[in-house]
């Protein structure tokens, strides 16, 4: 349920204090579950969510924010080795479109702290999303 993504945020910080460990699993299992809600079962609201969710935790602090951008990349990487995605038709199930929302859906809570941190890492991130932009933009015109 989207209008619960920051309660459940709250939850998962309020957790991480007392019960690092078990928040972590319960993280690793929400990263987990992208691959099964995304990719196999196409829900994109729900892998919005997901994705939405752990920018929440990368801005909190509690999932680190390299890891959230190699997170990222190897989400781009897997995506690209997607039958048809290499010319920006999208996958087979997919479309760039899609994969693109279900990316940047994780920004607005993410993108000032990972700017600020001058992430390299983030830096990838962008240029692979503008790649995919403009992978995009061909296909319209």
């Amino acid at each position: 349920m989207p209008h619960k993504v920051n309660i459940y945020t709250i939850l998962l910080a309020s957790l991480a204090i007392d019960e690092f460990e078990f928040s972590a699993e319960i993280i690793n299992r929400v990263i987990d579950s992208l691959n099964q809600t995304l990719v196999l079962n196409g829900d994109l609201y729900r892998s919005k969510n997901i994705m939405r969710l752990l920018g929440n935790l990368v801005t909190m602090g509690i999932v680190n924010s390299e890891a959230f951008c190699q997170f990222l990349l190897q989400f781009i990487e897997e995506y690209q080795k997607l039958p048809g995605a290499q010319e920006n038709t999208g996958s087979q199930s997919h479309s760039n479109d899609l994969i693109l929302e279900v990316l940047l859906s994780s920004l607005p809570a993410t993108s000032a702290k990972l700017s600020k941190e001058q992430s390299i890492d983030f830096g990838t991130v962008i240029e692979s999303l503008k790649t995919m932009f403009k992978g995009r933009e061909k296909v319209r015109h």
